[in-house]
């Protein structure tokens, strides 16, 4: 199950953001997560270490069904946050976007706290059963404990929120600092 955020919430725009600003100029456009199909020798051609595509929305994703009519019911915007704006916008700014691949899908993703969001839904979500950390040395995951991380999607290979990997945080490969 995952929750939508609102396209035109102040959230929305800080992950388009988050994405967006790892875009340097190297003598052709360079991003290290995302890239755009455009003939190499054109001006708009943008290159990238993960050859991701970002997602047109973005969604929190839960992993099991949780309440499927809040889920369903729900879009994120900037009135469902009014007190918890502030720590959600720093946890997106502060988060290592992470990329995983598993079974040919490949995901970027950042973590995010659950503490703030059984602030913003409490009794809606049980958000015991998750884990949060800043980057990939915190995890505590071993194979006899998987953790499972609340997180945001923010590409995958074909921009398809359906393409994105239902429980990326046990198969990392790699962590960029944003």
């Amino acid at each position: 199950m995952c929750l939508d955020i609102n396209q035109h919430s102040t959230i929305d725009k800080h992950l388009a953001k988050k994405v967006t600003d790892l875009t340097k100029y190297t003598g052709s456009t360079f991003n290290k997560i995302i890239s755009k199909e455009f003939p190499e020798d054109g001006p708009d051609h943008h290159a990238s270490e993960h050859n991701l595509t970002m997602l047109a929305s973005f969604h929190v994703s839960l992993g099991a069904p949780h309440n499927a009519d809040l889920v369903n019911n729900t879009s994120w915007g900037d009135h469902c946050f009014s007190p918890n704006l502030e720590a959600i916008i720093g946890n997106i700014v502060l988060a290592d976007i992470c990329i995983s691949i598993k079974n040919n899908k490949k995901s970027a993703w950042i973590p995010l706290n659950p503490d703030i969001i059984d602030k913003v839904l409490p009794n809606h979500i049980d958000t015991s059963d998750f884990e949060y950390w800043l980057c990939r040395n915190d995890s505590k995951y071993t194979e006899q404990n998987p953790v499972k991380i609340m997180h945001i999607s923010l590409a995958n290979k074909t921009g398809n929120p359906h393409d994105s990997i239902a429980r990326p945080e046990n198969c990392i490969i790699d962590t960029i600092t944003a």
